[in-house]
């Protein structure tokens, strides 16, 4: 399964990391590809985002765990840490060797950890 991820907001997107996944042991978590559209002149505003491989090793998960995403504010003078809630995805098949052929994922709601994590940078 690929998982999508969105940053939005303003501030220097070059520092900006990929999110990462709260419990990730179920899964073969390969490196994530990332890009940038500026929705300014400066590249100061604008959207980053993230798109990585993720293969389950197993049949019996039911959900992908939350995605967890740090960044500096800077009028609370503080860092920030935001958590999606888990994402259920659906997998059937059988698992027969590391790298699970025969597995499938249904993906139920990739929407939900862009919408959560859709905050300014």
């Amino acid at each position: 399964m690929s998982l999508k991820i969105r940053v939005k907001g303003t501030g220097n997107f070059d520092r900006v990391t990929k999110p990462s996944l709260s419990n990730d042991s179920e899964w073969k978590v390969y490196p994530a590809e990332s890009s940038f559209k500026p929705l300014d002149s400066r590249g100061i505003e604008g959207e980053k985002f993230f798109e990585q491989v993720l293969i389950p090793q197993t049949t019996d998960i039911q959900e992908l765990p939350s995605v967890l995403f740090s960044y500096f504010d800077p009028q609370k003078e503080q860092y920030v840490e935001l958590k999606s809630g888990p994402i259920p995805v659906k997998i059937s098949g059988t698992a027969t060797t590391a790298a699970t052929p025969g597995i499938t994922v249904q993906e139920s709601a990739t929407v939900a950890a862009e919408a959560s994590l859709d905050k300014a940078v």
